[in-house]
């Protein structure tokens, strides 16, 4: 429900909507790393949908698509207390690896 619900859905618009206002500010970072979160986090889970769903016709249970599942929601719950650590110190967010 993180990446689908409607609170979610709703931060996703107000950052589409906002991004203007906020370009050139510390508080772009966050917005776009909110963004990438939810994008990757996205493609993440159809991937894995498509990898893992043709074995749910055939198992009654998948492991692997409730693992994989799983991890990307870690990922995402991590990018967003990183995020919200970043945000509540007043301080633009930095990407784990230098582009």
């Amino acid at each position: 429900t993180y990446l689908f619900g409607l609170p979610s859905m709703a931060a996703v618009a107000i950052n589409l909507l906002k991004r203007d206002r906020v370009r050139n500010t510390w508080l772009a970072t966050h917005f776009r790393w909110h963004l990438q979160t939810v994008c990757w986090a996205v493609v993440a889970l159809v991937m894995v949908t498509l990898a893992f769903n043709p074995f749910a016709m055939i198992l009654t249970r998948v492991p692997l698509l409730e693992t994989s599942y799983t991890l990307v929601g870690a990922w995402a719950a991590w990018r967003a207390a990183r995020g919200w650590q970043a945000l509540r110190e007043g301080r633009a967010i930095r990407p784990a690896v230098a582009a």
